[in-house]
């Protein structure tokens, strides 16, 4: 994806955890950062995990991702707004959608718009600066857990442009 590169242990059992190391290297030099994995074993509310699925009827169809937001560059000093539409209508319990920045939660603020109807949602910044560049990530409530839809948002300034190289492993 576009200047994003993550790591993902779908499944991940305790023998998972330990040391996760990434090494980035460009022609503006190299960075390595570390990061400790831990994968507890428990289960059911205990986990941490309190999702509850809500019984949906056979005539109702959950809305998913139809028209969704793809990486894109922003000018600093303007608004930048990223819409997702639905494929139908929001489900009474998928009306809590959530925005993050780089894995974030957004609220709505003086500088940040949101706006959900029944078959789309948007996202406004009304300034955008070098800040707001990173991975937006909209979730969208389902019975099977939590749909997510991500793109990394450019905030075009002065920053010089070369490859990257990323490692990622263990």
């Amino acid at each position: 994806m576009y200047g994003l590169h993550t790591l993902e242990i779908k499944r991940c059992t305790p023998d998972d955890s330990g040391e996760y190391r990434i090494v980035i290297t460009s022609c503006l030099g190299t960075a390595s950062s570390y990061a400790m994995v831990f994968v507890n074993s428990c289960h059911g509310p205990q986990s941490g995990y309190d999702h509850t699925q809500a019984p949906i009827a056979a005539s109702e169809k959950e809305a998913d991702f139809e028209a969704a937001f793809k990486p894109s560059f922003a000018k600093e000093g303007e608004a930048f707004t990223l819409s997702c539409g639905f494929s139908s209508a929001l489900l009474a319990h998928q009306r809590g959608i959530t925005w993050f920045r780089d894995g974030v939660p957004l609220k709505e603020s003086e500088g940040i718009e949101i706006n959900t109807g029944p078959s789309a949602t948007t996202l406004t910044v009304k300034e955008m600066h070098k800040e707001h560049e990173g991975v937006y990530t909209i979730c969208l409530p389902a019975a099977s857990g939590v749909k997510e839809h991500s793109a990394y948002i450019y905030v075009k300034g002065g920053r010089i442009g070369c490859l990257w190289l990323v490692t990622i492993g263990r």
